[in-house]
């Protein structure tokens, strides 16, 4: 029974690993002016990714957005 389970759960990580890897996300920043942060963002929504606000990272310099596809 044992062998079965562990059988059973390697095919599965071995088929959902490809679906992981095919989500990207970042950061794209360090924009100086709120403007350029907020331009930014609406093309990147254009081209179908999924954003978040734009905000300050601490330790980095300007404004970030996390963006995921």
């Amino acid at each position: 029974m044992s062998i079965a389970a562990g059988a059973a759960l390697v095919a599965g990580l071995a088929v959902s690993a490809p679906l992981a890897a095919q989500a990207a996300t970042g950061w794209a920043g360090a924009y100086i002016e709120s403007g350029q942060c907020q331009a930014d963002r609406r093309l990147y929504v254009q081209e179908g990714y999924s954003v978040g606000p734009c905000q300050n990272r601490p330790g980095l310099p300007g404004q970030w957005f996390r963006w995921t596809n």
